[in-house]
C-alpha cells in the first residue's frame, strides 16, 4: 500500500482481507479462552464460544466470493470432487 486510503478497489480488497483476518483471530482468541478457562463448550446462550462462533460465521461471509457459491453448490449436489476443488483454487 502506498500510504494513502481511497476506495479503490485494490484498497478495498486490503481492508476485507484486514477485517476478515481480525473476525477469525478475535473468534478464535473467544473460543480457546473459554475452552481453557472453562475447560470446554456449555450452551449457555451469551457465552464466549457462541460470540467467537458468530465472529469466525461472519469473517466467513466476508471471505467468500459470493459470484463463485452458485457453482460450488452445484458441484456439491452432484459431489464432484474436482469441481469443488476448482471452485475453491480460483
Amino acid at each position: 500500500m502506498s500510504g494513502k486510503s481511497d476506495f479503490s478497489k485494490q484498497c478495498l480488497k486490503y481492508y476485507k482481507t484486514l477485517i476478515t483476518g481480525a473476525l477469525f483471530a478475535t473468534g478464535n482468541f473467544l473460543m480457546y479462552e473459554h475452552l481453557f478457562r472453562y475447560g470446554g463448550f456449555d450452551l449457555e446462550l451469551l457465552g464466549h464460544e457462541w460470540y467467537g462462533l458468530g465472529l469466525i460465521l461472519i469473517g466467513t461471509g466476508l471471505s467468500i466470493k459470493w459470484g463463485q457459491l452458485q457453482g460450488l453448490i452445484k458441484a456439491i449436489k452432484n459431489r464432484r470432487i474436482r469441481a469443488i476443488i476448482d471452485e475453491g483454487e480460483r
